[in-house]
């Protein structure tokens, strides 16, 4: 409804507000997708405690005001990136990619994709595999992917012709919610569901082949991929912090499976 309302050109304004009996009650804001192209339509993102009065007001009538006054500022961020070398440079190579920005804190909306990929990273260096492995953990996340969008430019004959990508999603360390497995084939997708159910963590929703992903695993759909995200009762939510939100236990488990996962398409 929000994306169909904002790009009708009908509103002069659109206010969003979290979802009625939200728990956190303050924002929970939406990425701004179309950072680098915005709407002409303003939109303003308001806490949940704001929706009593409203829909008090709109029940009444009662005339609004909003005010927009934006600046585009010219700013830097970075992508971290590693590669490491296999023991037969001529196969196509592994990329293992996770977003490192949110917003807010994101402790477990991002932290558990971050504890993964760092600990893929010192498994296959510890036991090299046959493949390069390339490591990007991408900035921009919540504008557009801006971060990954940069990568995959800049890196179009490497990551062109990756043997596959492992996307280490949102919310693998989330207390509470599903575990989410998506994957460009059949075979990949079995893979990853083992390893998850071995780990005792399989996945709640295994998402039909060929449905669209998510996130930025949109940016890389066309390519050979496993997709591993969750759910999160804090997702986008400045409650999303230490130690509430986090299952350590779940993010470990997952973890496990994920670096099996890695090891095999490595291998």
């Amino acid at each position: 409804a929000f994306e169909l309302a904002r790009r009708s050109g009908k509103h002069r304004a659109i206010l969003v507000v979290p979802e009625r009996g939200a728990a956190h009650g303050e924002l929970a804001l939406l990425n701004a997708d179309r950072f680098s192209e915005p709407d002409t339509t303003p939109v303003v993102q308001l806490a949940g405690a704001h929706v009593s009065a409203l829909e008090e007001g709109a029940s009444t009538g009662e005339p609004c005001t909003v005010v927009v006054e934006a600046d585009r500022t010219p700013a830097s961020s970075v992508n971290v990136t590693a590669t490491l070398r296999g023991t037969d440079p001529e196969l196509a190579p592994l990329v293992v990619m996770t977003p490192r920005s949110g917003w807010f804190a994101s402790t477990s909306e991002r932290g558990g994709g971050i504890a993964a990929w760092l600990e893929i990273a010192r498994a296959l260096y510890d036991a090299p595999p046959r493949r390069d492995v390339l490591f990007v953990a991408s900035s921009g996340h919540e504008l557009g992917h801006l971060g990954l969008r940069a990568y995959l430019k800049w890196h179009t004959a490497t990551a062109g012709g990756a043997h596959a990508w492992l996307h280490l999603g949102a919310n693998l360390a989330a207390n509470g919610g599903d575990v989410i497995l998506q994957a460009s084939s059949a075979e990949y997708a079995e893979l990853a569901r083992a390893a998850l159910a071995k780990a005792g963590r399989a996945p709640n929703l295994v998402v039909p082949l060929g449905t669209p992903p998510r996130g930025e695993a949109r940016e890389i759909s066309s390519r050979p991929f496993i997709f591993v995200l969750g759910t999160n009762p804090r997702f986008h939510s400045p409650d999303d912090r230490w130690p509430y939100a986090v299952d350590l236990e779940k993010a470990a488990s997952i973890t496990a499976a994920l670096v099996e996962i890695a090891a095999v398409l490595a291998s």
